[in-house]
């Protein structure tokens, strides 16, 4: 048996959520039942939970978590690395215009790499990124200068 189920919502209250369940019964399910050959073919599904919120006040928001796992049909003659999942993963998202002539924009994440598969190392990463930028508009084009720092840390 394969299941599929896909739910979202986008409330007018700033939440948001998607569930996307993919499983199928055995490795072989896709080659017994179809003779395409993207779908026989098809090694990954992917199982997503992502809850956000987004606000408006006091400039641009928005906050997501998901969670991320994946079943491989393995073919035996054939054998695929799974993909890691994203058990949990954080972002966020803020920006401010302008700020005087500014945008003042603030990215990050944070995410967690997990696998079933004991010879890969498992890890989670964080991402920061502020950056300011000036837009400069006027009939006929724009340009917009930016600068930022990008940072990520691993740790394995």
């Amino acid at each position: 048996a394969y299941t599929v189920f896909h739910f979202g919502a986008n409330p007018n209250t700033g939440w948001s959520s998607l569930v996307n369940l993919q499983r199928a019964s055995d490795d072989n399910y896709f080659r017994d039942l179809s003779s395409r050959l993207a779908v026989a073919t098809q090694t990954f599904l992917p199982s997503d939970v992502l809850l956000t919120y987004a606000s408006g006040r006091g400039g641009l928001w928005n906050v997501t978590g998901r969670a991320q796992k994946w079943q491989t049909l393995q073919d035996p003659l054939n054998p695929v690395v799974e993909p890691y999942n994203r058990l949990p993963q954080f972002t966020g998202n803020y920006l401010r215009s302008q700020l005087g002539p500014l945008d003042f924009n603030a990215f990050g994440e944070f995410v967690a790499f997990d696998t079933d598969q004991s010879f890969l190392p498992t890890g989670r990463r964080g991402i920061a990124y502020p950056s300011l930028s000036m837009p400069l508009l006027r009939p006929g084009g724009y340009i917009t200068p930016k600068i930022g720092y990008h940072y990520t840390a691993y740790n394995l």
